[in-house]
């Protein structure tokens, strides 16, 4: 990613607007030619841009900070799996349709999930499509935290305000050489 070549990237902060993170991708969009796809014309491109979208979280050399609102649905409730902090709202959720949608679970998410949260929750959230809430989450480690509704920042346009968003001011105070050494050690295990 673009990111790990930039030295003045310190940590890359996702969040959603509108109060939900993502609704996840449209599989419609397969169905309807007349749509832009931006990755290419067939399955076997989507899947490749998939691939290289998943790898892009996977081998990202900075922090990635996620703030989760509202939903998060499909691709981007199992790319939470590669953040190094997420914190939720206290309606926050992860949801992830892709059986009943007659897809395989996708972003690695089938060897994540289980490692974040055993594999018997896994089952309830990739096979029988679970919803999995925040207190949830938060209590089974597959997020660091809930920030209270009062304390979220505005996130419209953008974040300006981060003080209330843990651990990030200390993050961006570390020694960046140090951090990402770090993460790299703890993602290579």
């Amino acid at each position: 990613t673009r990111a790990n070549e930039m030295p003045e990237v310190r940590v890359v902060l996702m969040y959603g607007a509108g109060g939900n993170f993502s609704s996840g991708y449209s599989i419609a969009n397969f169905s309807d030619p007349s749509k832009d796809l931006s990755f290419g014309d067939t399955f076997d491109d989507y899947a490749n841009y998939m691939a290289d979208f998943s790898m892009s979280f996977r081998t990202l050399s900075k922090p990635l900070y996620m703030l989760v609102e509202g939903v998060a649905i499909g691709i981007m409730a199992t790319c939470t799996a590669h953040a190094d902090f997420v914190y939720c709202s206290p309606n926050a959720f992860f949801l992830t349709p892709f059986s009943s949608l007659g897809i395989v679970p996708e972003d690695l998410s089938s060897v994540t999930f289980p490692a974040l949260l055993g594999r018997k929750k896994a089952n309830e959230i990739l096979l029988l499509g679970n919803q999995l809430k925040a207190q949830e989450a938060s209590e089974l480690g597959f997020i660091n935290g809930i920030i209270p509704t009062e304390k979220l920042p505005k996130t419209e346009p953008i974040i300006t305000d981060y003080s209330n968003l843990p651990y990030l001011q200390k993050i961006l105070n570390s020694d960046a050489k140090t951090v990402n050494t770090v993460k790299k050690i703890l993602v290579q295990n």
